[in-house]
């Protein structure tokens, strides 16, 4: 059988001889890339070659970096590897050593390549960082175009869905680390917060980011010294260049989102988005967060978008740090729009639970915002802007702080000093007017109880006290009567301080009581909530300290005893 086989063999040997004899033109085939390939697919592959190889008209170029495939064939127990090759191949080839400067070229071309728009021009630093990127840390490690194109293979396939959320010197740094360090890549995926120096898990009362981040050293050292001693330097520059805390240079809070603002993966955000390709479920578009400022049509369906506990406050956050000037095309329609999103069920949702001490919050976070609007208008229109915000009682959590600033600049209430009167929002003969119609409308909100809604009802709550005190018991005392409108109105005195122990706590002032009515009658409603057995942690501590005076944590309403 094993004869009758073989015969059969030579017999289409044969026939496939004749047949190749008869052609009038050569058969070429080329194989690239050999050195690619598993070492026991290339030794497969160098016995097929062998085996075809004394066919007539048939030539066999193969493309490979001798020393791999040699090293492959000794692993197959070819012991003189580079004899083996010479019974095969008849002519051996180097390929000259292409140029510094022809490797620049041809880098050059893939990029204009790559996309038909200027790739920087999303963050204002990153052209003059591209260069720095490619001139001082890429450049010297390409070593053949193979690497070029790998490099921009990568970021055809990952720029354009990341485009405009992180730099693309930093996209292009990174991919560089993808093809060149292979292991430093993976690791950077496996545990960003050795380079960002944030933990999966934030907490920013623990640790610092350098203190974090230097736990991780050593990791790093040895996946550095993985790589060839030749690009070991520049590989580390690289990294450093990217991710600037690993060199052990000072690095605060306000840095995260300073380079979250310039698109650099050394903000935890901007590294997430391109290790992953893309926006994560719960994070932000800084390019509809810029649509969002310029696109006034486009406003609804954004905000109706990221209008999420997840979302809105990352989105509020990002129109804040991500331009350096806020010039939305139509700053009035702007400005009352951020006052609907801070009356939004979702903010007044955030904002109703417990928050780290540093924690901003979307409703400071919103004055930011309207503030930096309000800033960069000239001092006429920003005057008249302001009393026309005034008069809508939709926004009067907005209005509360807008009157709050302006109050402050003249020195009144506030103990900062008062700005010179060429920088104050309003004149001191307007102060007055702008005040007073701040009262009214908000005196009408109390009357239509629209009040108890508003997200910021502490603030507007105490401006009112501090402008016109002597209206709040006819303008509270409605408020006092119905158990849920009571329940609703002392919120106001929720946000008083927080420690370290359980977090936040309430105290209620006597002066504050005294200023909206019968203090007696106000701690006997109080008993009778508490007697009513009201639910909430936080509602329950603000009636005991109503009724005693003293300090109650927010989380379970237990007494703060070292106050």
């Amino acid at each position: 059988m094993g004869k009758l086989k073989e015969l059969s063999i030579e017999k289409r040997k044969e026939s496939v001889i004749g047949a190749l004899k008869e052609l009038k033109r050569p058969i070429i085939v080329f194989i690239d890339d050999l050195d690619r390939l598993p070492p026991d697919e290339v030794f497969q592959m160098i016995r097929a070659v062998k085996a075809v190889s004394e066919f007539p008209r048939t030539l066999f170029m193969l493309a490979f970096e001798r020393k791999y495939v040699e090293e492959a064939l000794i692993s197959h127990n070819i012991k003189d590897a580079d004899k083996y090759l010479d019974k095969i191949i008849q002519v051996r080839l180097n390929l000259p050593k292409i140029s510094k400067v022809d490797l620049h070229k041809l880098a050059t071309e893939e990029l204009a390549n790559l996309a038909d728009v200027n790739l920087t021009e999303h963050f204002s630093t990153d052209q003059d960082r591209l260069t720095e990127v490619y001139h001082l840390c890429v450049k010297p490690i390409i070593q053949s175009p193979r690497e070029i194109k790998r490099i921009f293979n990568r970021l055809y396939f990952l720029e354009k869905a990341i485009r405009g959320e992180v730099a693309f010197s930093d996209l292009f740094g990174l991919e560089a680390l993808a093809i060149k360090a292979p292991s430093i890549y993976e690791h950077i995926v496996s545990n960003p917060g050795a380079y960002t120096g944030i933990p999966p898990e934030v907490d920013y009362t623990l640790e610092k980011p350098e203190e974090y981040i230097k736990k991780f050293e050593e990791d790093r050292r040895k996946e550095i010294e993985k790589i060839d001693p030749s690009e070991r330097g520049y590989i580390n520059e690289l990294l450093k260049t990217l991710f600037p805390l690993i060199e052990g240079s000072q690095f605060g809070h306000l840095s995260q989102s300073q380079y979250s603002k310039e698109g650099r993966i050394a903000s935890n955000d901007r590294l997430l988005i391109a290790i992953t390709y893309g926006l994560p479920s719960e994070e932000v578009s800084t390019k509809d967060v810029n649509r969002f400022i310029q696109l006034p049509n486009e406003r609804d369906e954004i905000l109706k978008f990221y209008e999420r506990t997840d979302t809105i406050e990352r989105f509020i956050e990002l129109m804040r740090q991500g331009n350096e000037q806020l010039n939305p095309v139509d700053p009035l329609n702007f400005l009352v729009t951020i006052g609907r999103i801070i009356e939004l069920d979702v903010t007044k949702e955030i904002e109703s639970k417990p928050r780290q001490m540093l924690a901003a919050g979307p409703i400071r976070q919103c004055w930011w915002v309207a503030k930096k609007v309000l800033s960069e208008l000239s001092a006429e229109e920003r005057k008249n802007m302001i009393f026309k915000l005034v008069d809508e009682e939709q926004i009067i959590s907005l209005t509360s702080h807008i009157i709050s600033e302006v109050i402050r600049q003249h020195g009144i209430i506030s103990k900062e000093k008062e700005l010179p009167e060429t920088e104050r929002w309003v004149a001191s003969d307007e102060l007055r007017e702008l005040s007073e119609r701040w009262i009214t409308i908000t005196s009408e909100a109390f009357r239509t109880k629209s009040f108890l809604t508003a997200s910021d009802k502490s603030h507007i709550f105490f401006m009112m006290l501090n402008l016109a005190h002597e209206e709040l018991p006819a303008l509270v005392g409605p408020l006092l009567i119905d158990d849920a409108d009571l329940d609703s109105f002392v919120q106001v005195f929720r946000g008083y301080g927080q420690d370290s122990t359980k977090g936040g706590f309430i105290r209620i002032e006597e002066r504050w009581l005294a200023s909206i009515g019968d203090i007696d009658k106000l701690r006997l409603r109080a008993e009778e909530r508490i007697e009513a057995g009201v639910g909430d942690m936080a509602l329950r501590a603000i009636y005991q300290s109503i009724r005693t005076g003293k300090e109650y944590y927010t989380v379970d309403a237990s007494e703060r005893e070292d106050w």
